[in-house]
């Protein structure tokens, strides 16, 4: 049984914790089923304890993102990662983020002749992350979650990924497919910050009521702008047409998507949307800016507040009825990153 460690900033506290990085968790708890030992060190969150997550080890810093603490907290991974490997030879280390997880993850890797890997998972890819001035990137490898996510990196970096794997969605934790009527017209999800720009998702509604008056709008998601975010919607006297649902579980949010005809994704950046995945399975039509997975073949893709209100229109006028759409599915992304694990060792 071979033996792969993560490193990453958070994990799920618990079984029932399903917010904390989705598509991670589930990919561990699917490798964990494909005869593999999975152990999971965390650097920030939870709160520092080890505990058994489904088939997975995981083991906590509880770093709670202190800037000044960070050193100690890199100590304690390092440490534990030692003690992981004592008792159970570590064949793979597979960081995640390019921060401070690589950081740790390539030094104890190095030190002890263990293949290792990153996968890049956000806007770590930018020129605002500023551990890419401090990490060597030219001999990792490193994994991209879609081209527009590679091509960004190669942007900032000039360094071309390894290898691009999706994340895959599990069929198996979608309710029952709703082929009949959905009552809600257009829905966001997502944190109320300014990243995901929902400012601008107001501002589409409002150009859409005007050819349907009796638009419905939902925002499922909660944040610091969500009292700014209120306001904007009772001045442009959308009261009636936008619900703040606050925060939502995971199923919760699946669930809705069976009742929803658009995902309006308006974030500027995306290096996967995950989002997207789920509402394609979901049947949901997808109209945003060109990022991540959303492109001309399974979105509408708009680059400006009309353009996006313009493809909302069109969806709404012309679609009736709603499908679920073939995404990445769990099970490949296992199997790709096993394909990978082991041409690794082989190389080793």
């Amino acid at each position: 049984m071979k033996h792969v460690v993560f490193i990453t900033p958070g994990f799920a506290k618990d079984e029932n914790d399903a917010s904390c990085i989705p598509p991670l968790q589930l990919f561990a708890k699917h490798l964990a089923q494909q005869n593999f030992k999975v152990t999971v060190v965390a650097l920030e969150y939870p709160e520092k304890k080890n505990y058994q997550w489904h088939l997975v080890n995981v083991y906590s810093c509880g770093g709670n993102n202190a800037i000044v603490a960070k050193p100690f907290t890199w100590l304690k991974a390092t440490a534990l990662l030692k003690k992981i490997n004592q008792e159970c030879k570590i064949d793979v280390v597979h960081s995640f983020w390019l921060q401070d997880t690589m950081l740790v993850g390539n030094y104890f890797a190095r030190k002890y002749s263990i293949p290792y890997l990153t996968t890049m998972m956000g806007q770590d890819v930018l020129p605002s992350n500023n551990y890419l001035k401090v990490l060597s990137l030219s001999k990792q490898k490193l994994v991209a979650l879609s081209n527009f996510h590679a091509n960004t990196l190669n942007a900032t970096t000039q360094k071309v990924v390894h290898k691009i794997i999706p994340w895959g969605i599990d069929k198996n934790e979608f309710p029952e497919f709703n082929a009949g009527k959905r009552t809600v017209d257009i829905l966001a999800v997502g944190s109320l910050n300014q990243v995901k720009n929902l400012n601008e998702f107001i501002e589409v509604v409002a150009l859409v009521k005007n050819d349907f008056p009796k638009v419905n709008a939902i925002i499922a998601g909660d944040g610091l702008l969500r009292n700014e975010l209120e306001g904007k919607v009772k001045q442009l006297n959308l009261s009636n047409n936008i619900n703040f649902k606050g925060h939502l579980q995971r199923p919760e949010i699946l669930q809705l998507m069976q009742q929803s005809k658009i995902l309006l994704h308006i974030s500027k950046f995306e290096s996967y949307g995950y989002v997207f995945a789920e509402a394609l399975w979901s049947g949901m039509k997808i109209v945003s800016h060109k990022v991540g997975i959303a492109n001309e073949q399974n979105s509408f893709i708009g680059n400006s507040t009309q353009e996006l209100a313009n493809n909302c229109v069109d969806v709404l006028q012309t679609v009736k009825t709603f499908t679920p759409i073939e995404t990445t599915f769990i099970q490949q992304t296992v199997a790709d990153y096993i394909d990978l694990y082991n041409k690794l060792l082989f190389a080793k």
